[in-house]
């Protein structure tokens, strides 16, 4: 009987994977914050570890509206900037919004396709497409409020220690679950054999079974 629940159980449970995008990493705007020059020669980098196992699929930058490259890739910091353009994402774009106001800015990463284990690091940054006073601002705070990297300047150095991004990074995970067809046969195969484990109860076991003679019956002499 345990055999054959545990048979069932392999054969129906591995069914079909969802997927679920979750918060993962995270330094919220808060405290003491510095707006950083985007001047298109300075090249802000902020290192992040990943806290679950899952496709990377976007990033939220809290900055003022502006325009410029923005990159991410897997690896520890610091990256050269020279192979920006060879990162899994590197692109030009142009966020709008209220001029002198910040807010969260997101970054779809659906496409790079950067799967991480937890543990893994990566860096996300961004640089300026103008010179003069710059392109864009994005906010750090002071204070490390995130513990789990570091931010560093245009020229590869710790930028002060202790001066993080404002972001939030999102994470698509997976988890197994049975299909509905595999829990439907499976509750029907348990009251199978529930039923039939009621009907072999002790009375009916302990029932010798009929057996046949072998003798013949002898004619009177």
């Amino acid at each position: 009987m345990k055999h054959s629940i545990a048979a069932v159980l392999a054969l129906l449970l591995p069914g079909m994977a969802t997927a679920t995008v979750i918060v993962d990493q995270q330094s919220l705007p808060g405290g003491h914050q510095v707006g950083l020059n985007g001047h298109y020669i300075k090249v802000w980098q902020q290192e992040v570890t990943a806290g679950v196992t899952g496709q990377l699929v976007g990033i939220d930058l809290w900055m003022y509206p502006g325009e410029g490259r923005f990159f991410v890739n897997p690896g520890e910091a610091y990256q050269p900037r020279t192979q920006v353009n060879n990162f899994a994402f590197s692109e030009e774009l142009h966020f709008l919004g209220t001029p002198g106001q910040a807010e969260w800015f997101y970054l779809d990463l659906t496409d790079a396709n950067i799967f991480l284990s937890a543990g893994d690091a990566f860096i996300f940054g961004m640089q300026g497409t103008l010179g003069g006073g710059g392109s864009l601002y994005p906010f750090g705070f002071l204070g490390d409020p995130y513990a789990g990297g570091t931010l560093y300047s245009q020229t590869g150095a710790v930028f002060q220690g202790d001066m993080d991004f404002a972001f939030r990074s999102y994470v698509m995970t997976t988890t197994q679950v049975p299909e509905p067809s595999s829990l439907l046969l499976l509750v029907v195969g348990m009251l199978a054999m529930g039923r039939l484990a009621s009907l072999r109860g002790p009375g009916l076991l302990a029932r010798p079974a009929p057996t046949r003679s072998s003798r013949r019956g002898c004619l009177p002499g």
